[in-house]
């Protein structure tokens, strides 16, 4: 009988102690003492059941090898030596990656490593591998409308905490229960289907963490949960280390250690907001040679208003001035507002203005014009969603890393303090205030995104021209 182990072998590849021991817990095989010690670890179970389940949940801290020393390996195994009863192998990755991608070249490699000549037919723009044995590997992303039919003798679900609808009529909702529901039919009609769900964790909801939190109340579905290094001894620890100082304690959890995060936590610690306010310092006067940065978040009749211009100085970033509209009685009024932004960005040499897709061809159009051309150049950039939030993970590393000066403005460290990075099912980001308004801080966390762009000035390079006769010295010097 073919192990998982003697799989791994034939493709070339040397799993960790925890990976082989995943998959021989998800095929019923045999453990030995270490894997067995590895099981009990990530399962909490004190007894190994030597069956092979057919639902299996692994959560595991990213750079795992979850695609390519787990799934890919497996999708390799059961369609290479199971050949007793034919069915297709399915493998589906969210559609807003490149996982198929990287899932179709890791199980395409392997199997011609592992197995050369039982591939019979291989059409990569339709996703699919036929083998000689009748079974069939095929790839898909995330479209649960075309999952239908066959008879599925292993469905793997790579990376099933991120799945998001790309249809508008889904309401961007989590896809996944539409996956499953798809491929249930076809997985009742073989003997011993398995259903794998790969992915490292996000947010308490969905159906990985469901199944997580239901874990012992379902003894017949495997539940797994490991950290990255003990999945993988060889990653980057110095990396993560960086990334648990810039990133924050409750991304270094979820990602690294495989912890469920809550739906939002805060997005900057509050002593490191006080520590980037210099006291005293309303704003920073403008200096010759020193290019500025503008960041805008406009907002509608109703809503406020955030403009901010701030600058590079080395490997640190110095918000100059910032201000915020709010609206009156009758509503804001860009005619009183963006006449005092056009004359900071004067003050400043400002040259290009960067602002939210909110209202931006109103004030595109509002530029004022020199000699025929507009002031300012106009550069709209989104603020929200998941796009903003990885704009603003720059402002939340130099916070981090204390190389961000702020003005001592009333109202500014607590509109940062108010900041959480809330998040959604399916991996979607957006960092916003829990209370009240967050406009003037939008606005800094574009400036400093915009000007930690611009290279570090550098000092002027001098040269002086040596009259000596030496034949050493006929070159400039510096």
């Amino acid at each position: 009988m073919n192990s998982i182990a003697d799989t791994y072998q034939k493709c070339g590849l040397t799993p960790s102690v925890a990976q082989l021991a995943l998959a021989k817990s998800i095929l019923g095989e045999s453990l030995n003492a270490a894997e067995f010690a590895i099981w009990q670890a990530c399962t909490g179970r004190e007894t190994y059941p030597a069956t092979r389940f057919q639902e299996v949940a692994a959560l595991c801290g990213r750079q795992s090898g979850k695609t390519e020393f787990v799934g890919a390996p497996l999708v390799v195994h059961c369609a290479a030596t199971e050949s007793d009863e034919s069915g297709t192998i399915l493998l589906v990755a969210p559609s807003k990656s490149d996982q198929a991608r990287r899932a179709w070249s890791s199980v395409n490699a392997q199997l011609r490593r592992g197995f050369p000549g039982i591939v019979s037919d291989v059409t990569e723009s339709e996703g699919r591998i036929q083998l000689y044995n009748g079974n069939e590997i095929r790839f898909a992303a995330a479209n649960f409308r075309n999952l239908r039919g066959p008879r599925y003798k292993l469905v793997t679900i790579d990376e099933a905490c991120f799945f998001v609808s790309d249809n508008p009529d889904d309401g961007g909702s989590n896809p996944l229960p539409f996956i499953l529901d798809s491929v249930a039919g076809g997985m009742i009609a073989v003997k011993d289907p398995l259903l794998l769900l790969l992915s490292t964790p996000w947010n308490k909801s969905g159906v990985m963490f469901e199944h997580f939190r239901d874990r012992d109340a379902n003894p017949d579905r495997l539940s797994w949960r490991a950290p990255t290094l003990l999945m993988n001894p060889h990653a980057n620890q110095a990396l993560m280390a960086r990334h648990k100082k810039d990133c924050g304690e409750n991304f270094y959890r979820r990602e690294y250690l495989a912890e469920f995060s809550e739906d939002s936590f805060a997005f900057i610690e509050s002593a490191d907001v006080d520590a980037a306010i210099v006291e005293g310092m309303p704003f920073f006067s403008p200096k010759p040679g020193v290019r500025y940065c503008m960041g805008l978040d406009p907002g509608r009749k109703r809503d406020h208003f955030g403009a901010a211009i701030a600058h590079r100085e080395a490997d640190s970033l110095v918000v100059d001035w910032c201000a915020e509209w709010r609206p009156g009685l009758s509503g804001l009024k860009y005619s009183d507002v963006l006449p005092v932004i056009f004359q900071k960005a004067r003050e400043y040499h400002v040259r290009k203005i960067a602002s939210d897709q909110i209202d931006f061809g109103g004030i595109e159009s509002s530029v004022p014009l020199v000699n025929g051309r507009p002031e300012f150049q106009m550069e709209r950039i989104m603020t929200g969603g998941q796009s903003g939030a990885e704009l603003a993970d720059t402002t939340r590393g130099l916070f981090a890393s204390r190389k961000l000066l702020l003005p001592d403005v009333a109202g500014l460290a607590d509109e940062f303090k108010r900041l959480a990075d809330f998040l959604t099912q399916g991996g979607i980001r957006d960092v916003r205030a829990t209370r009240g308004h967050d406009d003037r801080s939008r606005a800094v966390m574009l400036a400093v995104h915009q000007a930690f762009q611009q290279l570090a000035a550098h000092a002027p390079m001098v040269f002086y021209l040596s009259t000596a006769r030496d034949p050493h010295d006929r070159f400039f010097k510096r």
